[in-house]
């Protein structure tokens, strides 16, 4: 079951669940497309609105991977608006959505 843990904290451990498995699933997505990058933001602000901590973590992570390699204004928007809105499911979260925003993600 996916959790709380979080990967960028090395909390997660593979043999505990899925938030190992959650947290590198958006890695390679980077969707250099128009098309495919207009997707990617709908599931990720869905992903965003999770109850789970993993769940959010993996969409920062996912959207700070894509963010680093298009420069996506609209990605970094739903970051604003995660960061805003206050829905971080975690207080640490907050700093890896600034993390994310700017592409400085591991």
């Amino acid at each position: 079951m996916v959790g709380n843990a979080l990967g960028h904290l090395s909390e997660t451990r593979s043999q505990e669940g899925l938030d190992s498995v959650c947290y590198m699933w958006w890695d390679n997505c980077a969707c250099e497309d128009a098309d495919e990058a207009a997707i990617f933001r709908e599931i990720v602000r869905e992903l965003l609105d999770s109850q789970f901590a993993a769940v959010q973590e993996a969409a920062l992570h996912g959207l700070g991977h894509h963010i680093c390699i298009t420069k996506d204004t609209l990605a970094t928007g739903l970051i604003n608006e995660f960061l805003n809105e206050g829905k971080a499911k975690r207080p640490e979260l907050n700093k890896y959505a600034l993390q994310a925003r700017t592409g400085d993600i591991l």
